[in-house]
């Protein structure tokens, strides 16, 4: 969505524009979903956070005195927090009772592990060149398309292509079989 396209569309459904508010969940959606999944939450998960993403912001917008400036920075920096609670939220449950699984799911130590395995990939991305690890992180977290990327970093679409196949060459030789 072009910016001053973006901020009209966030100003309208800040003053209560059911339209706009539509047009905001249906352009920022499927980014969303692709976010929560990079980050590991299953599909139900990240329909769920989408969902509560959503209408967290669209609350928000309603009761902040004026829009934000950067729509995107707040609508993901929203998103991560929501994840990041969830998380938080499931942890307690599991240390304050005995954790149950339905037939077929994953057993708490799955979870455990899986977020033990997460932190040390973005541990690694981390100490990834900045010029490997910002097109990297802008696509796996922010969810952006290289193209998105390539008009980000005022690059080719062919050079981000690069960048981020050489980020992902060196994790792989960084965490591969030890």
């Amino acid at each position: 969505m072009r910016e001053t396209v973006a901020a009209e569309i966030v100003r309208k459904a800040s003053e209560g524009d059911r339209s706009a508010e539509a047009t905001l969940c249906e352009a920022y959606g499927d980014r969303l979903r692709a976010y929560f999944w990079t980050d590991g939450a299953v599909p139900a998960d990240a329909d769920d956070l989408v969902q509560e993403t959503l209408a967290a912001v669209l609350e928000a917008l309603r009761t902040r005195k004026e829009p934000p400036t950067n729509f995107e920075g707040w609508l993901f920096r929203t998103a991560r927090n929501i994840r990041v609670n969830l998380i938080r939220r499931r942890c307690r449950e599991r240390s304050g009772s005995e954790a149950r699984t339905a037939p077929g799911s994953a057993l708490p130590s799955d979870d455990i592990e899986r977020e033990d395995l997460r932190r040390a990939l973005w541990e690694e991305i981390g100490k990834l060149p900045r010029k490997y690890r910002v097109p990297l992180e802008l696509h796996i977290r922010d969810g952006l398309s290289y193209r998105e990327i390539a008009t980000t970093l005022d690059s080719s679409v062919r050079t981000v292509g690069v960048w981020i196949h050489r980020a992902r060459r060196m994790l792989k030789d960084r965490l591969g079989p030890k």
